[in-house]
């Protein structure tokens, strides 16, 4: 059994860079930049140092909206140093949504790159900044990049200026702020869509981090030779929790890529051999499927670690084979699971590899239960529940739902259904709560419904995930309206710049009324099997 360890991201920093001082920590495949344990470590306590100088304390809430690689590593990690809490920000958000997450989560210091492709993110920051409302705490908003010329955002601290905050502050100073740091400090604060549009802002302290990406690394066998290769979002839990921080912890090297496309994974894969790869379904499935595919050479690659959505056993044969791999696995878990509570390790068989979603990891307890919250036999469907270490300290300022989630007797009530066998291994067969899952991001239906309803004639609109062979799921929308004059094309129009375009609706139905149940709710269940026989027809795309 691996033992807990009590200790910071800043220490384990500290010692992977003193004893792998000339390794490369990341390598920024986009720009072809790489940085060594020992470099990163000197630049991060200047970032540090300049928080320190800029006014943000240990405890302080920091917004980082930037694109996958090193500067957003380093943001994550010198801030770890000296206990400011990150708070990851999509970088695929609109207005409504950032301001949602600046306002929600308190955050003090917000650092964003200027732009997210052709999206212009310094123009949505300024917007939301300017709504200059009681509860919005926001004092600096830092540019993360040098994209922008000085004519343009002149509100915003630019980076060399942000950094020469640092002389404010002596390295022993940052170091004595450091030290105080402990292992119950709050790491990050993730914000994940739960089945309502209330942002819910999981609190993760360094201790659960630490010590499930520890027995990770352990489960997966990594260790300074590995090369990881990811295109997920770093603002993800995936990103910020797991691939960061495995790396860190195992000393590996990881690559990052700007945004994901297959032929960029595959071309970095190929490039830097790649020894393992990190991502989810979709992302894969794009990859085996490009007609090009057998051009690449991935031969190195041996390992893969899917998550983010249900995958089956198919699904997954498909890719072991397509990549010629040695080990397989899928992390189960959620946000509120800190990195994860079950891994099929290095040594399972292949069958169960492929089949199911591994064992519990050590430490930590795992069981499926009734509604009663009795636990079932093996074999038996029910909720997966699961205590201890790892659990989330909490959703940030909702108490409320935090009891609503884990319960008097501290059991994280995951809201997924499973079962186990009789030998400890879990499958995954889906989830009670109707939250859509699409290429890896959770997406709350109600957040979608009610930009819909903001449509002048839309009068209800409900909208349920279906599957979906590419993206595991995608999003259908059930529209009443005033009329039938009403255009669904033009409904659908009308929600881009409003959300992020993967929540756009794929599918558009109209409806006459919606079916309630005796205590007022829409029956979701029967509208998901009504979207699915539509989509089967080939009805619904606008």
């Amino acid at each position: 059994m691996i033992k807990l360890i009590d200790t910071t991201i800043g220490r384990i920093l500290r010692d992977r860079s003193d004893k792998l001082k000339d390794s490369f920590f990341i390598t920024e495949t986009a720009s072809d930049r790489s940085v060594t344990y020992g470099d990163f470590s000197e630049s991060t306590d200047i970032i540090a140092r300049a928080m320190l100088g800029s006014g943000l304390e240990k405890g302080d809430h920091i917004g980082i909206m930037c694109e996958n690689g090193i500067r957003y590593v380093e943001l994550v990690l010198a801030a770890a140093k000296i206990g400011i809490v990150v708070v990851p920000i999509n970088v695929n958000y609109y207005v409504s949504e950032i301001s949602r997450v600046l306002r929600h989560a308190d955050i003090k210091t917000l650092f964003i790159d200027s732009c997210f492709r052709d999206k212009q993110n310094w123009e949505l920051v300024q917007q939301a900044w300017s709504e200059q409302n009681e509860d919005l705490l926001l004092e600096r908003v830092v540019l993360a990049d040098d994209r922008l010329s000085e004519d343009r955002a002149v509100n915003f601290v630019r980076w060399n200026a942000f950094t020469k905050y640092a002389s404010l502050v002596s390295a022993e100073d940052m170091r004595r702020v450091s030290d105080s740091v402990t292992s119950d400090d709050l790491y990050a604060i993730m914000y994940t869509s739960g089945t309502t549009a209330d942002p819910k802002g999981v609190m993760l302290r360094q201790y659960a981090v630490i010590n499930s990406c520890r027995y990770a690394v352990h489960g997966m066998g990594m260790d300074s030779s590995e090369k990881l290769c990811t295109p997920l979002p770093l603002f993800t839990t995936f990103g910020t929790v797991v691939a960061i921080l495995m790396t860190l912890i195992s000393g590996a090297h990881l690559l990052t890529i700007d945004f994901y496309t297959p032929q960029k994974m595959l071309s970095a894969v190929e490039k830097y051999k790649a020894t393992m790869m990190m991502g989810v379904p979709t992302m894969f499935i794009n990859m085996i499927n490009l007609p090009e595919f057998a051009q690449y050479d991935h031969s190195t690659a041996k390992k893969a670690v899917i998550g983010g959505a249900i995958s089956s056993e198919a699904l997954m044969r498909d890719i072991h084979d397509s990549f010629g791999l040695e080990y397989i696995t899928g992390i189960y878990g959620m946000t509120e699971m800190s990195c994860g509570c079950t891994i099929s390790v290095l040594d399972t068989d292949k069958r169960r590899q492929l089949t199911t979603v591994g064992k519990s990891f050590d430490n930590m307890v795992i069981r499926v239960v009734d509604e009663n919250n009795n636990e079932v036999p093996a074999g038996m469907v029910g909720e997966i529940v699961t205590k201890g270490y790892h659990v989330m300290k909490g959703y940030y300022k909702d108490p409320e739902m935090t009891a609503k989630t884990i319960d008097s007797d501290g059991w994280l009530h995951s809201g997924d259904l499973g079962y186990v066998d009789e030998e400890g291994y879990f499958t995954i067969i889906g989830r009670k709560k109707h939250i859509i899952i699409k290429g890896g991001y959770n997406i709350a239906p109600d957040e979608i419904s009610e930009k819909i309803e903001e449509y002048d004639g839309v009068i209800v609109a409900e909208v349920v995930g279906v599957k979906d062979k590419i993206y595991g799921e995608e999003i259908a929308a059930f529209v009443q309206t005033a009329g039938d004059d009403i255009d669904l094309a033009d409904v659908r129009n009308s929600l881009f710049g409003k959300i992020a375009k993967y929540k756009i609706p794929k599918y558009f139905f109209r409806v006459d009324a919606f079916e309630y149940s005796p205590g007022g709710k829409v029956q979701k269940f029967k509208l998901e099997k009504l979207a699915m026989s539509l989509v089967k027809k080939g009805e619904g795309v606008c």
